[in-house]
């Protein structure tokens, strides 16, 4: 019986040695500043979106658009799951220019882009056969 006590206790404590407590308090982990590579970007009118992926910063962005009739802009947060980051999804409503704001809330730093809503285009190859007058489109 007693055998079977001591194997019980050396389970236990193999049990508890093995489980740690995780520290997930975050405060103390340094952000990282938050900047975009590029200042200008082009989305089709009325077709997929254009994506730009926020790889830095603390992860908590806000979004300002100057001309809400020509771009709609989203923003995931939830790109990673380890770190901070996510994806601002850019649709064009209207054709034209205007800028973006994206604003790290956090930091308080803040990128400003140029998004230019472009027409969707086209293209058509014109092919005539001499021979028998017709025209195909390739």
């Amino acid at each position: 019986m007693n055998q079977l006590k001591f194997w019980h206790i050396a389970l236990l404590l193999s049990i508890w040695s093995l489980t740690s407590c995780s520290d997930d308090n975050n405060e103390n982990e340094a952000i990282t500043p938050f900047c975009l590579g590029d200042t200008y970007y082009e989305v089709r009118l009325g077709q997929e979106t254009n994506s730009i992926y926020i790889t830095n910063g603390s992860g908590d962005i806000s979004l300002a658009i100057e001309d809400e009739n020509i771009l709609q802009a989203t923003y995931n947060g939830k790109l990673y799951a380890d770190k901070p980051g996510g994806v601002v999804s850019l649709f064009g409503k209207q054709k034209g220019s205007t800028m973006l704001s994206i604003i790290d809330n956090v930091t308080g730093d803040k990128e400003t882009i140029e998004v230019k809503v472009t027409d969707c285009y086209l293209c058509l190859l014109y092919t005539s056969d001499a021979a028998d007058d017709r025209i195909s489109v390739d």
